[in-house]
C-alpha cells in the first residue's frame, strides 16, 4: 500500500472521528443546557452564598452566555479540523489550504484559552453583583492548562504556516516536472 492511500484512509476515519466527536460534544452541551437541575447545583457549589433561584434572569442569561463562548470556540476549531482530515482524503500529501485549516485550528485554541479566562471573571461577577456591598467577587482562573493550550496553539499555528510553505513547494514541484 502506498503512504498516500494509507494517508487517505487515515484521514477519513479521522474526519468521521471529528464529525461524531462534535455531534457529542453538541449533544452533551444541550443536555447541560437544558437539563433544568445541572446548573442549579452547579452554582451553589463554586460561588459561596450563590443560590440559583436568588438570581435575576439577566445574571442566568449572561452566565449562559460567556459559559457558551469557549465551547463555541471549540466547535470552531473542531470543525476546521475536519476540514483538514477533508483534504487529506485525497492522498495528496500537501493539499492546498491545509495550512489555513490548521492555523485556524490554533486560533480557535487561542480563543478557548482566553474566553476560559475572561468568561470565568465575568460570570464571578455577574452571579454576585445581587451580594450586599463588600460580597461580590471576580474570580480570575489562571492555569497551567490554560498556559498549556496556548503554547499547543502557537505551535499549531507555526506547524499550519510551514504546512503553507511545504504546499507551496510542492506546487512548484509539480508544475516543473
Amino acid at each position: 500500500m502506498q503512504p498516500s492511500q494509507s494517508i487517505a484512509r487515515m484521514a477519513t476515519r479521522l474526519s468521521w472521528f471529528t464529525v461524531i466527536s462534535i455531534g457529542l460534544f453538541v449533544a452533551a452541551g444541550a443536555v447541560v443546557f437544558w437539563y433544568p437541575g445541572y446548573i442549579a447545583q452547579a452554582v451553589p457549589a463554586q460561588l459561596e452564598g450563590v443560590e440559583w433561584a436568588d438570581l435575576a434572569g439577566w445574571q442566568k442569561a449572561l452566565m449562559h452566555i460567556f459559559g457558551s463562548i469557549a465551547p463555541l470556540l471549540l466547535l470552531y476549531g473542531l470543525w476546521q479540523v475536519r476540514a483538514f482530515f477533508e483534504l487529506y482524503r485525497t492522498g495528496d500529501l500537501f493539499p492546498s489550504g491545509a495550512g489555513f485549516h490548521i492555523k485556524r485550528f490554533g486560533q480557535a485554541l487561542v480563543g478557548v484559552a482566553v474566553a476560559q479566562i475572561a468568561a470565568g471573571a465575568a460570570i464571578s461577577a455577574a452571579l454576585t453583583a445581587h451580594l450586599p456591598a463588600g460580597q461580590g467577587m471576580v474570580a480570575v482562573n489562571l492555569s497551567s492548562t490554560n498556559l498549556a493550550t496556548l503554547v499547543i496553539a502557537a505551535l499549531i499555528m507555526m506547524m499550519g504556516r510551514l504546512l503553507d510553505e511545504a504546499s507551496t513547494i510542492a506546487e512548484e514541484n509539480r508544475s516543473i516536472v
